[in-house]
């Protein structure tokens, strides 16, 4: 898990398995999603790749919407003492790479289910 590769190796190598693991998926016979962790897009050259051709849907929400679906995931580092503050700055932190590469937005603590897919249908046909 992303909890034992930071514990035991550090945070470097868990961003390297990220990428790793985004490569991996990236060199998929297309069409392929490629469902990426939150950092991931924190390296400028893995987030090039990312955004590098392919379609990408950001799929955000606000803070306190994030914290509460992530609680109980013992598999996330992070998030063990305010899982809302770090949500808060992470979002402040990531938001500009995210919105760098983003083909279309979903706030998916707003929209439903529906509207969200219509919303990247629609992105997706123009795009």
């Amino acid at each position: 898990t992303a909890r034992e590769i930071y514990e035991v190796d550090g945070e470097a190598a868990m961003r390297r398995a990220e990428a790793d693991a985004v490569d991996a998926g990236l060199a998929e016979a297309p069409p392929v999603i490629v469902a990426t962790a939150a950092g991931t897009v924190l390296d400028p050259e893995v987030r090039a790749r990312i955004g590098g051709g392919g379609f990408v849907v950001w799929l955000d929400a606000a803070p306190g919407v994030l914290a509460a679906r992530a609680a109980g995931g013992e598999h996330r580092p992070f998030l063990d003492h305010d899982p809302v503050g770090w949500f808060t700055r992470a979002s402040r932190e990531r938001g500009p790479a995210y919105r760098e590469i983003a083909d279309v937005t979903v706030d998916t603590g707003t929209t439903s289910v529906g509207d969200a897919v219509d919303s990247i249908l629609e992105a997706s046909a123009r795009a």
